[in-house]
């Protein structure tokens, strides 16, 4: 019997940064695929809060048709979508599943899987997947490509090429005028002493205002490109394909991913609180408008990070604990540090990774996470105070560059005294040969060292 290929659904949401996901792993699969594009109604917001099972919250004449033949499996993201994805189980009569990426607002237990990442918070589940990072459509091949393309266009520009991507607004973050011509001095600093040029990108998150003055700041050799919409001739590829460096700024964990994914050096910029601090403007009309925006994000921001803690965890997005992923795993570093090489020094940081869910003390979820305590060319040191943390530290291991993985655990929890326990754990996650050594019985304390 011939086997047949699953009929699958990409439902396009609002946020260009899931709609690379959702596109990411649709071409992943392997199997033709259909693009689902919706008109969202303006005051559609109250129904897709109720997440039932409805098309009220869209314009079913604006959209891309939703009809027979149903699909079997569905991909999609963003709040708005949820309640479409499910009146498509529902209309479909057979069983279609339904793949969430991102941050669900549902219950978990209405979706068949929810790929998602550390920033989001959410607890382990048979039908949760925790990724280090996002998922990206960025490829050799694709890279190759649009170097062939842009290669031309930037002849002019001496190289090394620094490309600048730009965020904006997002939670705890915000682009400020100030913030924006601060990014520009450093940026352009930085091609001065390489005696290169910029590749600069904005984003759907900048503000026109913040843009103009980062713009008015680069005193260098520069490509400045203005996000549009569904623009044409968008250089973004490019840039990922011949940029020698990267700076990134921090409140986009999709830009962060994709410079990652080239494998040259990465800056990250950080928008955080100095993001608020976006300063007077003499601009009158129009323009003193567009700065007031910037303003306004940047007080969206300030009381994002008061009021983080109230909402339950799981409905915030903590990108922090992205930042620390990335910093530990030595995949970034902050602007105006040296970028990893092949020598190692030491540092003191919090590693966290999406498969840690931390011990339960007093009723309440502890977020802690291996410690990086020190380290030379020969080993790294982790500290832990559960045998839970060891679920993180397979990535730990990948990321000590060949390096041993010497392990001190400080288990607390009666039920996770055994530190074989913990070895294996580790050892499977890591797929590395561990050995232990001077392990004090019944005390919880020891050293495990990789070989």
């Amino acid at each position: 019997m011939t086997d047949r290929v699953p009929r699958v659904w990409a439902i396009l949401c609002y946020r260009e940064g899931d709609n690379t996901q959702i596109l990411a792993l649709a071409e992943a699969l392997g199997w033709p695929y259909e693009v689902k594009r919706l008109a969202y109604r303006k005051w559609g917001y109250a129904s897709d809060v109720l997440r039932g099972p409805t098309l009220a919250g869209i314009d079913p004449a604006a959209s891309t048709p939703l009809r027979e033949p149903w699909p079997d499996l569905v991909i999609s993201a963003a709040m708005r979508n949820e309640p479409v994805c499910r009146w498509i189980q529902r209309q479909a009569g057979k069983p279609v599943r339904y793949v969430h990426i991102g941050r669900p607002w549902a219950r978990l237990r209405w979706f068949d899987l929810v790929v998602t990442m550390p920033e989001f918070r959410l607890p382990v589940r048979p039908n949760v997947l925790n990724n280090g990072l996002s998922l990206t459509r960025i490829t050799a091949d694709a890279l190759a490509e649009a170097a062939t393309s842009w290669q031309p266009r930037f002849a002019h520009l001496p190289r090394p090429y620094i490309a600048v991507m730009v965020g904006g607004y997002a939670g705890p973050h915000a682009l400020g005028l100030e913030t924006a011509r601060r990014l520009g001095r450093v940026a352009s600093a930085a091609a001065r002493q390489a005696g290169g040029s910029l590749l600069v990108t904005t984003s759907h998150r900048t503000r026109p205002a913040a843009a103009q003055a980062l713009a008015a700041t680069i005193d260098v050799p520069v490509h400045f490109h203005h996000w549009r919409p569904r623009a044409p001739d968008n250089p973004y590829r490019g840039y990922l394909a011949l940029a020698d460096s990267f700076i990134v700024t921090s409140d986009s964990a999709s830009m962060l991913t994709e410079a990652c994914a080239t494998r040259r050096p990465v800056y990250m910029f950080d928008l955080g609180p100095g993001g608020r601090r976006v300063g007077r403007s003499a601009d009158v009309g129009a323009a003193r408008m567009r700065s007031i925006r910037c303003e306004i994000d940047g007080l969206k921001a300030f009381l994002y990070r008061q009021l983080v803690s109230v909402p339950p965890r799981r409905m915030t997005r903590d990108i922090r604990l992205v930042h620390r992923y990335l910093l530990a795993s030595g995949r970034v570093v902050p602007i105006g540090q040296n970028a990893p090489g092949g020598r190692s020094r030491p540092r003191t940081v919090r590693h966290r990774h999406s498969g840690i869910v931390g011990l339960r003390r007093r009723g309440r979820a502890r977020d802690e996470a291996p410690r990086l305590t020190r380290g030379n060319g020969n080993w790294i040191d982790f500290e832990m105070s559960s045998a839970h943390h060891a679920l993180g530290l397979g990535v730990a291991a990948s990321a000590t560059g060949g390096r041993a993985l010497r392990v001190v655990s400080r288990c607390a929890d009666p039920a996770h005294r055994d530190p074989s326990g913990v070895v294996k754990m580790i050892a499977a996650r890591s797929g590395r040969c561990l050995a232990m050594a001077a392990i004090r019985p019944g005390s919880g304390w020891g050293s495990m060292r990789t070989t």
